[in-house]
């Protein structure tokens, strides 16, 4: 697994939730070369490091299915934060989506008449 994780993953940069597993991980087995580097491409020692936490921590294939089926921050023993009302509001591209659409929609209804 770690062979193909290294095929895989050696050019790529790791993601936030990722990099923040292997500060977990540097800190809990008292390796701080796990945690260094994290701005740069995957290192043979830290997919290794993973691979055998993962491991470590399943006893069955059923166990290890559903950490993988857990959403990212459960995945790491972290709680989740509280949904706050402006997360559900739209940003960026989408609200000018939304904007344009209902401009469509009323020039439609406009010109019916």
């Amino acid at each position: 697994m770690e062979e193909w994780l290294e095929l895989h993953l050696s050019n790529r940069l790791p993601k936030q939730d990722s990099a923040q597993l292997l500060q977990m991980l540097a800190k809990s087995q008292q390796r701080p070369e796990l945690a260094e580097g994290l701005d740069g491409p995957w290192r043979r020692e830290q997919m290794s490091a993973l691979v055998r936490d993962i491991f470590r921590k399943r006893a069955s294939p059923a166990e290890l299915h559903s950490m993988l089926l857990l959403p990212p921050l459960q995945r790491f023993g972290e709680r989740t934060r509280k949904l706050n009302w402006r997360d559900l509001l739209p940003t960026g591209a989408s609200v000018a989506l939304f904007a344009l659409l209902l401009i469509f929609i009323l020039l439609r209804r406009f010109f019916q008449r």
